[in-house]
């Protein structure tokens, strides 16, 4: 049971909401801006966008607990939330083994939406290849300087934008849903301020740790 509750803490529930967020605002960009959406379809569509989210984010949450332990910038001693390889309470190894059962499990959510485009399918890779370099990797984005881009451009504009898309695209005719114009600007608009918005607790966290 306690495995089972240190696995849950790694995943860092309370972060989760910066992925769920972005595929509800990207529907919601979509209802209001859209013709003869039909809801159900939507929901459907909305519900795999939303699974696959979940897991990059929790692929993102172990790819920065295990980078921030190699690197020294988490360590036993730190200031907030527990951190799982840092602790000691799981080992790199399994930690890897936990980024890699997250992005499959990512890919098989995710597939039904991401196979209904080449583009969905090429963008679902390149969310979870930014996920995992945002701190490990030979060009860890964090350590760059780019942590706050890597933010507001994934966790944002990418994540509503690509749901928005999603439920556009041609494939989903044969889901119940008409082909629809996608609305851009809404949907940059309204990713950009979620962006912005998911940066702050990426500020919030780096001040806490420069203190």
């Amino acid at each position: 049971m306690a495995a089972l509750r240190t696995w849950i803490d790694a995943c860092r529930p309370k972060t989760l909401v910066a992925a769920a967020v972005p595929v509800a605002v990207g529907g919601a960009v979509i209802w209001a801006y859209g013709e003869e959406v039909n809801g159900l379809s939507l929901c459907l569509v909305l519900a795999y966008c939303l699974a696959f989210a979940l897991c990059v984010q929790v692929a993102c949450n172990f790819a920065n607990d295990l980078g921030d332990s190699y690197t020294g910038a988490d360590t036993a001693g730190r200031v907030g939330p527990r951190r799982a390889v840092s602790a000691g309470d799981i080992s790199p190894s399994a930690m890897r083994r936990g980024i890699w059962i997250a992005c499959i499990l990512a890919l098989i959510l995710g597939a039904p939406v991401a196979l209904l485009s080449p583009w969905l399918l090429l963008a679902g890779f390149l969310a979870i290849a930014c996920a995992l370099a945002y701190t490990l990797g030979p060009f860890p984005l964090a350590y760059r300087g780019l942590g706050d881009v890597f933010v507001v451009s994934c966790f944002g504009v990418q994540a509503t934008v690509l749901t928005a898309w999603a439920v556009c695209t041609p494939g989903l005719r044969d889901c119940g849903l008409n082909k629809l114009p996608m609305p851009w600007a809404p949907a940059l608009l309204a990713g950009l301020g979620l962006g912005l918005l998911a940066d702050n607790i990426l500020v919030a966290n780096n001040a806490r740790d420069y203190e």
